[in-house]
């Protein structure tokens, strides 16, 4: 298949449509649908400045600090840093279609956000102000980087501005969620794969630029220090000891999830451009991009022969090949099956998580998705007039969308899942205290938690409902005569 952008192509009018209405789906879901229970948890961790979490590094969670400081809490405020950061993301990829498409280059960058948010997984994760849309702006920004040092070093004259810009960036999606250091796999097969880079190794820069990005994990290696390793062992320990054992469904499941998230229609660009070998700059972005794709996917694989892997935590090594797809994929029928999927997918996005559950209330939570108004409404009532010694929920995330949709941070989560919220709650403060706790029927009130209080009675109950659908079920209780935790066994769940 030719990487011409002229190969049957459709008309820059038509690739302005194209463009123009997935990104109006995009922002559509950005800002009409209520916050998911992820987001409004790394929220939370913004109301509490730390060196870094028990989930993941700190540089979200920052961003959400000072968002809400200079703006207040809000929707618009919660999600306005995915908005940049996605502006971020669309200006460097604009950079790579300046540098490896030719005259063709206005085209490419319409056809850009097309084959970007053509894929449900960079629809979702470059809007939800997970950790995610700060890792897809870093991550591509850092393969641009690395590809220019590359481009400048097969001149015989390397700019090592791009490799330490590229150093500091790869240091930040680091410091971002810890799959960022795939890019560091990539970056160094590159080097070490290719003969002619190999002498970069000989030059002391180079291990300068390293030492760049681990002296930007000094708040993680610090807030590990103070808490035992915590986020380590959770990662490197804890997820590994859940039971699931050798299995193929896992693997089968991941790949699955790999194909619905990326879109099936640019599965054979990328077979193509796996065997395809460009020259020049292009050349140096696909290397780097195949060989981050190669590192994330091959781990994750290996990983998901003995345990569950979301499909989505592949967003590294999925994100380093779109410059090169962009190329790869043409302006023919294939961009447009792809953008028909992506424009299909995002439509009932919007529609499930902004007026009806089209997808089912048990997708993706969507039963979480609604009606936090009218819940923290009956919350507050009853903290009103029960006067309780503190307030929690049942579950981290819900904990989470309560204190948003509270606009404050006085809800705890009291679960036998380790989260947050267990480094900050004073268990001892708390014995002899009542509590309004609220659940739902997806995360009720576990039995063992229920055993710390003296006594534990439901007082309200919230049903939320659209056009006739129950979505879900809340309930509040008042529990007294807190005990304590005692020997409430806590660990990590999905």
């Amino acid at each position: 298949m030719t990487t011409s952008l002229r190969k049957r192509e459709l008309p820059l009018a038509v690739l302005l449509v194209m463009a123009v209405v997935l990104l109006a789906l995009r922002l559509a879901v950005g800002f009409l649908a209520e916050p998911m229970g992820d987001e409004a948890y790394y929220w939370v961790w913004g109301q509490h400045p730390g060196w870094s979490y028990y989930d993941h590094p700190p540089l979200q969670a920052w961003v959400q600090g000072v968002t809400t400081a200079v703006l207040g809490p809000s929707l618009f405020a919660l999600r306005l840093p995915s908005l940049l950061a996605f502006g971020g993301t669309l200006w460097v990829l604009a950079l790579f279609m300046q540098r490896h498409s030719g005259p063709d280059w206005r085209a490419g960058v319409l056809v850009g956000p097309v084959v970007l948010l053509g894929s449900p997984l960079f629809m979702i994760y470059t809007t939800v102000v997970t950790p995610d849309y700060l890792l897809v702006m870093l991550s591509l920004s850092a393969v641009y980087l690395m590809a220019r040092f590359l481009e400048t070093a097969d001149g015989g004259s390397p700019r090592w501005r791009f490799y330490f810009g590229a150093a500091v960036v790869v240091g930040l999606a680091c410091l971002t969620k810890y799959i960022g250091a795939v890019l560091l796999v990539g970056f160094g097969l590159v080097v070490l794969l290719t003969p002619r880079h190999r002498r970069l190794l000989h030059d002391w820069r180079s291990y300068v630029g390293v030492a760049f990005v681990v002296a930007l994990q000094a708040p993680v290696l610090i807030w590990n220090l103070q808490t035992n390793f915590a986020s380590f062992r959770l990662h490197l320990v804890d997820r590994q000891q859940l039971g699931f054992g050798l299995t193929w469904t896992h693997l089968l499941s991941f790949v699955l999830q790999l194909l619905v998230l990326v879109g099936p229609f640019l599965i054979w660009p990328i077979i193509g451009l796996l065997r395809s070998r460009p020259e020049g700059f292009a050349g140096r972005g696909a290397a780097l991009g195949k060989a981050t794709f190669g590192a994330s996917t091959v781990g994750f694989s290996l990983v998901a022969l003995g345990n569950f892997v979301s499909g989505h935590w592949n967003i590294v090594g999925q994100l380093a090949l779109v410059p090169s797809l962009v190329r790869q994929i043409g302006r023919g029928w294939q961009l447009g099956a792809h953008w028909l999927y992506g424009a299909a997918m995002g439509t009932l996005l919007l529609v499930n998580y902004t007026s009806y559950p089209v997808l089912g209330v048990d997708t993706l939570e969507t039963y979480r998705g609604f009606g936090w108004g009218e819940v923290a409404a009956a919350y507050r009532e009853e903290a009103d007039r029960l006067l309780p010694g503190f307030e929690a929920a049942s579950h981290y995330q819900l904990a989470s969308q309560l204190n948003f949709a509270l606009r404050g941070t006085e809800v705890t989560a009291l679960s036998q899942r380790l989260d947050q919220y267990d480094c900050w709650f004073d268990d001892a403060a708390h014995v002899g205290q009542s509590a309004l706790i609220l659940d739902d029927i997806h995360a009720p009130l576990e039995e063992a938690v229920a055993e710390t209080f003296e006594t534990v009675e439901e007082v309200r109950r919230v049903e939320i409902l659209r056009q006739g659908v129950l979505i879900n079920t809340y309930r509040i209780y008042l529990g007294t005569g807190y005990r304590g935790s005692g020997d409430v066994v806590q660990r990590y769940q999905f």
